[in-house]
């Protein structure tokens, strides 16, 4: 018979016993850790309130952050994000701020990453936008389409009733070969009473250009004033004639098309629809695919124009704009320009040369500075070297508007500028300058009567390792220098003069 040992039974009910206290009082810490956990984040909640309250910025009415906050959206397209969306994932209380500022919401960006025709747009996407079409309440928007070409009209549709209120309108990545985009389509047939600005760029590596088959905002947008029309046909440029009736700022990168009857028609479409525009201030041109210049082409009348950007490689139309009025005139380097084109701008005041090689071997200026000799009126000349190439240093740009480089017959020496007056080197990748020689030739250029009085440079020339002080002090002798800014318009570049190291 089997024996029971009592002791042992008699320990293992106390350790029974033992095991349930056990379980018990961990019940009740638990219970206490969440109490504990709870009281924790109520006292954090009230730390963050009040640690916010007291940080310098937290001292701002909420309207002050709120102007804040508008001021930050113009860095976006620094960060690639929208600050909107960043602001409000700080705090709770900077989150109010924000969803109570329809502003910050106004600007839409929808893009298709991966293109695929009939590809509906994404559903994160179309949420995202529903939500920044609410916040951004009957605040002016910013729209920016990318890869809308076949997309989906039923996300489209979305801006129907909103419409009205857009201020900004871009569409981008536009391959050719594809009928009008549906983007396009949709949204000009809307009515646009507050539409400023409107751009239209064709895919970078397009190899044709786009025909516009119908009027562009048939229901008319009295109020635009810039527009960018980059890779298109100009023999259908009538079709966008109607909406840019109050344009002021025009930039095309156009195809004048073949010339299989010598007629020239795309050049004739080109004078007619440009002569059209009644408000034209600033004008930018760049030709592809150029056909040889005909020697019947009319003048191309531009009385209202003041600033204008061209191509060194497409003389053949800049030499047939006659602008009584231009001050501005921008041309970029393809190539050298040659000394047989005559320019109509006889109020010209201000050269910009942009993407300028090195073109001088020894003390020869070759083909190219040539230029120079064409605007004896300009007072300001301003110069951007070619990136990554080896560049034109200043003092050398400075030798070619000495008398002893150009020849001029039987009157002996010839003076390119002789009312320039400011001289100015835009950032880029500017090789160091010797200051002592700089000093040098713009002293011989003021005994030679130019009256040149500021030179305009960037920072890094101006703060660069090793600088000459007393160099420099004689050179502010000679004359004043400034940092350089960008003070001419620029309403489709004006990224190009900001320069990091």
């Amino acid at each position: 018979m089997l024996r029971i040992n009592e002791a042992q039974q008699h320990r293992a009910q106390v350790l029974l016993k033992h095991i349930d206290e056990y379980r018990v009082a961990r019940i009740g810490l638990v219970q206490q850790l969440e109490e504990l956990d709870a009281l924790a984040e109520v006292v954090q909640r009230e730390f963050s309130v009040l640690q916010n309250s007291l940080a310098p910025i937290g001292c701002l009415p909420e309207e002050v952050l709120a102007m804040v906050f508008e001021a930050g959206t113009h860095l976006e397209h620094e960060t690639g994000l929208h600050f909107a969306v960043l602001v409000s994932h700080v705090t709770r209380s900077w989150r109010n701020i924000a969803l109570a500022t329809p502003r910050l919401w106004a600007t839409i960006r929808c893009r298709k990453t991966q293109f695929c025709e009939g590809e509906p747009y994404p559903e994160a996407g179309v949420e995202r936008t529903a939500a920044f079409l609410a916040r951004s309440g009957s605040s002016p928007m910013d729209l920016h389409f990318s890869n809308f070409l076949n997309g989906d009209l039923q996300f489209l549709q979305r801006f129907r009733n909103n419409w009205g209120r857009c201020q900004h309108l871009s569409i981008k990545d536009v391959y050719d070969g594809l009928p009008l985009p549906e983007a396009l389509t949709c949204l000009s047939r809307q009515q646009a009473p507050f539409l400023e600005s409107f751009q239209f760029v064709l895919e970078d590596h397009s190899n044709s250009f786009f025909e516009f088959e119908e009027p562009l905002f048939p229901s008319g947008v009295p109020h635009l004033k810039t527009a960018q029309l980059n890779g298109i046909n100009i023999r259908t440029f009538h079709f966008c004639l109607g909406a840019l009736q109050s344009v002021t700022s025009l930039s095309l990168i156009y195809d004048l098309g073949p010339d299989d009857d010598g007629d020239d028609y795309g050049y004739t479409t080109l004078r007619a629809s440009l002569m059209a525009l009644p408000s034209l201030i600033h004008l930018e041109l760049q030709e592809w695919n150029s056909v040889e210049e005909s020697s019947s082409r009319r003048p191309l009348v531009l009385p209202t124009l003041q600033s204008l950007r061209g191509y060194s490689d497409q003389m053949s139309v800049l030499t047939r704009i006659h602008a009584a009025y231009l001050t501005v005139l921008i041309l970029e380097w393809n190539s050298n320009m040659v000394d047989e084109y005559k320019f109509h701008f006889p109020s010209l005041q201000h050269l910009v040369l942009l993407d300028v090689p090195e073109m001088l071997h020894a003390t020869r200026i070759q083909p190219g500075l040539i230029i120079l000799g064409h605007f004896p009126s300009i007072e300001r000349l301003t110069f951007q070297n070619r990136p990554h190439a080896e560049s034109l240093r200043v003092d050398d740009l400075v030798a070619a508007l000495g008398p002893d480089v150009y020849e001029d017959g039987n009157n002996g020496h010839h003076i390119p500028c002789p009312r320039l007056r400011t001289l100015a080197l835009a950032p880029s990748r500017n090789r160091p300058m010797d200051v002592a020689k700089l000093a040098s030739k713009i002293s011989r250029l003021q005994s030679e009567g130019i009256p040149i009085g500021k030179l305009m440079l960037p920072e890094n020339l101006l703060t660069q390792a090793g600088a000459d002080l007393e160099a420099f002090a004689e050179l502010r002798k000679c004359v004043e220098i400034v940092d350089f800014r960008v003070d001419w318009s620029t309403p489709f570049d004006s990224e190009r003069f900001v320069w990091s190291v």
